[in-house]
Order: C-alpha cells, then sequence, then structure tokens
C-alpha cells in the first residue's frame, strides 16, 4: 500500500508540473523580484526553448540556456560555484531539474524559481518578448 501511495504522490506531482525534487532551494517570484532589486550580483537564466523566450521572458534574463542542454553549456555558467544563480522556466519543472543538475555539481547559492513564467505574470509583473541580447 506504501508503494501506490508514493507513486501516486509522484504522478500527482508529474501531472500539476512541480519538480519531483523536494529538496531543490527554490524561491517564489515575489522573492526573486525583490532580490533583482536589491541589486544582489546574480545570474537569472530561462531554461526554456528559444521559442519560448521569445514570445515573453523577464527583462532582466542573463541567458538562454534550454535545461536538456546544460550540461553541455556550462562553459556560460560561471566557475565560481558560490555564484547566487536562479534558473527559470514556464512553470517550475525544467528549472528544478536544472537547479538539480549545479547542485550535483556542487554549486552552493542555485535555486528554482516557483511557479516560472506563469507565477511571474499572474504575479502582474512585466515580460518583455524578443531575443536575448547578448
Amino acid at each position: 500500500m506504501r508503494f501506490l501511495t508514493r507513486l501516486f504522490d509522484i504522478f500527482s506531482k508529474i501531472i500539476s508540473g512541480r519538480t519531483i525534487q523536494s529538496n531543490v532551494p527554490s524561491v517564489s517570484v515575489y522573492e526573486l523580484k525583490d532580490i533583482v532589486k536589491s541589486e544582489r550580483k546574480i545570474l537569472v537564466i530561462d531554461v526554456r526553448t528559444e521559442p519560448e523566450f521569445i514570445e515573453g521572458h523577464l527583462p532582466f534574463a542573463d541567458d538562454l540556456i534550454s535545461y536538456d542542454c546544460l550540461k553541455y553549456n556550462m562553459d556560460r555558467i560561471p566557475i565560481d560555484k558560490s555564484s547566487e544563480i536562479y534558473f527559470f522556466c514556464r512553470i517550475g519543472r525544467r528549472s528544478g531539474i536544472a537547479t538539480e543538475y549545479l547542485i550535483s555539481q556542487g554549486y552552493i547559492n542555485v535555486y528554482n524559481v516557483s511557479g516560472g513564467i506563469i507565477a511571474w505574470r499572474e504575479a502582474g509583473f512585466k515580460t518583455i518578448s524578443g531575443k536575448l541580447n547578448r
């Protein structure tokens, strides 16, 4: 019976779009907005696809790296493993996976933005469209 309960819990999380990794450090969109206002040195990485990014993204997104290509683009991640990095996606699932990956690589200040762009927009915060200016 315990197995079925755990299996149901996993499927519920997958269907709802939440990350299965409950130990992944996360911040809300409100917390991220306050962090950005504080002018701390942070890196915000959008891990959605390029078409999703072009459709609308955070005005202060520093980079776009698809979550499934992250391990092949580590040269775009700071070498300093204490760098403060925030991952963003549509609802938080892909950014949770990216956060977990960087933690597995020894990074200590990496965060998933819960709820992603959906929560950002629902909070009434601004997004912009178009390609990333590098």
